[in-house]
């Protein structure tokens, strides 16, 4: 594994809320092989829910080490959050749309790792994180890893991703009108009106 990576002891963040469709359950049982390979990473979960206790429950079952469950947080809290994070975790089980942690976390320069369900593939480019899917705790200790072993949270080629990865508003507009026009059986136009 990446010796940076190692030596810094990578911190993996859950941040959200607790419920059955935010798949945590999928991440607790994907850290053993995580830790296996990254013995001194840490898993901080933020967040509070309906789940909370099952979580806490299945975490001592599992016998997780270095898994800690911080509760509720407040959105001005981020910044603080983030600032040490490898990485986040999303793996939600149902169609996300633009979930605000995923965003908070790449405007901080922390890659994330998201599930394969609605809108969030779409936030992801390449140096910017993984996707992955299939409620699969294999797949996802994967993804975790090969993120850490990129070791891109607030590097340069992070940032030159997140860059080319930004939309202007005129580009979404764009990509609107032409989207509209093939529905309407017409023609992509590929620029917007004026």
């Amino acid at each position: 594994m990446g010796s940076d990576v190692a030596e810094k002891r990578p911190r993996v963040l859950y941040i959200g809320r607790l419920s059955e469709e935010k798949g945590v359950d999928v991440l607790l049982k994907g850290w053993p092989s995580v830790s296996a390979a990254y013995p001194g990473a840490r898993l901080d979960i933020y967040g509070s829910g309906s789940a909370s206790d099952s979580l806490v429950e299945l975490a001592a079952s599992l016998n997780l080490r270095n898994v800690s469950f911080f509760g509720r947080y407040e959105v001005n809290s981020l910044e603080r959050i983030l600032s040490d994070a490898s990485l986040t975790v999303h793996p939600s089980r149902w169609a996300e749309n633009s979930p605000y942690t995923v965003r908070e976390s790449l405007q901080h320069g922390v890659p994330v790792v998201v599930s394969d369900r609605g809108g969030l593939p779409e936030m992801v480019e390449p140096g910017t994180g993984r996707v992955y899917g299939d409620d699969s705790p294999d797949l996802l200790a994967s993804a975790i890893l090969q993120t850490l072993e990129e070791n891109a949270a607030r590097s340069q080629r992070f940032w030159s991703a997140l860059e080319s990865r930004v939309v202007s508003d005129d580009h979404h507009y764009g990509g609107l009108m032409d989207l509209y026009g093939l529905a309407m059986g017409g023609v992509a136009q590929s620029s917007p009106s004026a």
